[in-house]
């Protein structure tokens, strides 16, 4: 059999190192992915992050086992587990200086061991761990580095980058970094695992607030209620009727909780706000604000539009297939019956719109599916 071993730190993991691992196993009859640990190293995630990445990223590949390196020679590693060949990869005439003298360290090491160097094709020639870690922070950068990794690296990023934001935002409030990094593990756990009410969606919409684009009033307070206005969702219950609604649940989890009280009344009223039902009055400009980004995923482009479907599906997954259409048309229904989606501002003319039409859309080859 032969085997080889591919190296790196993988920080993170990303499609340039998925498409050598590919061309790899047409060559090799086992790859080892050698996740490499340097104590001296400074790294966005830790080992074990990474390790986990790379075997999320490459559930369906066969023929694959993932390791981690821990300060050790990769050349010492490949002679001791009797692997005979190190894969490298090469993306440009750049990396070849770089690469002969590591083949050369390789060789001092270890003179048994050989290394097979692998050309990117041109598409993934520009991604590299450290562009992506460039590439995360300003606003709309998901919509870009989701084409250059693997998605459980994604929402490694996602969840990365909002606690950055969170503590850098609960910083300005005055808030210790011990109390803040104890409510984000808080919301992480809640957020987790959701296909769609996940922390995706509240960087939409943060994101949306912040671009400048609807005026907010009490910016903390609005900001707030983003961060806990999914707190509890309805797919949480799992078709199980509560008397109180998600909304009014989420507002009460923040009202409970002492570091917020200075601000409870008006970020419960926002939270509530969300509702989105004819009981749910909205009274200030800030209301309306909250009540419209969370919108903004119905006027998403299409492509977009459709993985928000998808997403909300799997994240009703208890509901069967039919339940799940006949409910989901309702929605669409009662949406579409209202004389407006989004409030009556003028920031939401152009969503108003798009929401439209991809909710007839949706509601079209739903009812032809029923028929």
């Amino acid at each position: 059999m032969k085997r080889a071993i591919y190296a790196g730190t993988f920080d993170p993991f990303t499609y340039g190192h998925q498409h050598i691992i590919e061309k790899a196993l047409t060559v090799f009859d086992e790859v080892i992915v050698a996740v490499a640990h340097n104590p001296g190293k400074r790294t966005l995630f830790d080992v074990e992050e990474r390790r986990t990445q790379v075997v999320d990223s490459l559930k369906s590949f066969p023929n694959i086992r993932v390791v981690v390196i821990d300060n050790e020679y990769v050349a010492d590693y490949a002679a001791e587990n009797n692997i005979a060949f190190l894969v490298r990869r090469l993306r440009d005439g750049g990396d070849m200086e770089f690469e002969r003298k590591l083949y050369c360290g390789n060789r001092l090491v270890q003179s048994g061991v050989e290394s097979v160097f692998l050309m990117c094709d041109h598409e993934m020639q520009l991604i590299s761990s450290s562009a992506i870690q460039q590439w995360v922070g300003p606003r709309g950068w998901v919509k870009h580095v989701r084409n250059m990794v693997p998605p459980p690296v994604l929402r490694a990023l996602i969840t990365k980058s909002m606690e950055k934001r969170w503590m850098a935002w609960t910083e300005k409030l005055g808030i210790s970094s011990n109390l803040a990094a104890e409510r984000f593990v808080d919301l992480r756990a809640q957020y987790e695992g959701r296909p769609f009410h996940n922390l995706l969606h509240v960087l939409r919409m943060l994101e949306a607030v912040e671009s400048g684009l609807y005026p907010v009033e009490d910016s903390a307070s609005v900001t707030l209620a983003v961060w806990y206005h999914d707190y509890i969702v309805e797919s949480d219950d799992k078709g199980m009727k509560s008397d109180r609604s998600a909304e009014v649940r989420s507002a009460e989890r923040v009202a409970s909780d002492p570091v917020w009280k200075s601000m409870t009344p008006r970020v419960a009223d926002l939270i509530k706000a969300t509702q989105h039902t004819a009981e749910a009055q909205l009274r200030t400009s800030d209301e309306k604000i909250i009540v419209g980004v969370d919108l903004l995923t119905l006027a998403l482009d299409e492509p977009l539009y459709q993985e928000y479907v998808e997403c909300l599906r799997q994240e009703y997954g208890w509901a069967s297939e039919a339940d799940f259409n006949k409910g989901r048309a309702a929605f669409l229904r009662q949406m579409l019956a209202k004389p407006r989606l989004f409030p009556g501002m003028s920031c939401f003319q152009r969503d108003e719109l798009k929401a439209r039409d991809n909710m007839q859309s949706e509601l079209d080859r739903r009812e032809s599916k029923g028929r």
